[in-house]
């Protein structure tokens, strides 16, 4: 049954823990994610605008990651903080923190103030909750990473 050396039970105990109906479906599903992975597009985080590109579609790929980022980060059941303009009254999340949308174009050739504000204050946010419990965050921080990189 198993060429990686595994013994039979301990495949069958994985497809019950992983809520599968036993070995047939865990060779459809892992057919089924290989086929995905070989034909998907790859989303290029450092330059996510391709050649060619309608702005819909650049849109498009930047909501995706945005999206899989959410519901990857529900997974862990991570409280969600949403920092956005007063504007957005229907938006759900654990906390909302306001960002003023105005800001004086007039004076200035784009954004760069406002995003450096918001840069520091994301790692603001992120130092203040990662020292109140140091050692544990660390000790989170160490073994998520070593889970994400695993495959690269």
């Amino acid at each position: 049954m198993c060429r990686s050396g595994s013994a039979s039970s301990a495949v069958y105990r994985f497809c019950d823990k992983m809520k599968l109906a036993g070995y047939g479906e865990l060779k459809r599903r892992l057919a089924a994610d290989l086929y995905d992975y070989m034909h998907e597009k790859e989303f290029d985080y450092d330059f996510p605008v391709q050649k060619g590109q309608s702005m819909l579609q650049i849109v498009s790929g930047i909501k995706e990651d945005y999206l899989n980022t959410i519901d990857a980060t529900m997974d862990y059941k991570v409280p969600l903080l949403l920092i956005c303009s007063p504007n957005m009254k229907d938006i759900e999340s654990d906390y909302i923190l306001y960002f003023s949308p105005h800001e004086d174009h007039a004076d200035k050739v784009s954004s760069f103030s406002r995003r450096l504000s918001l840069l520091f204050l994301l790692d603001m946010l992120y130092a203040g909750y990662f020292a109140a419990d140091y050692d544990n965050n660390l000790e989170k921080r160490k073994r998520f990473y070593q889970k994400m990189t695993r495959y690269t």
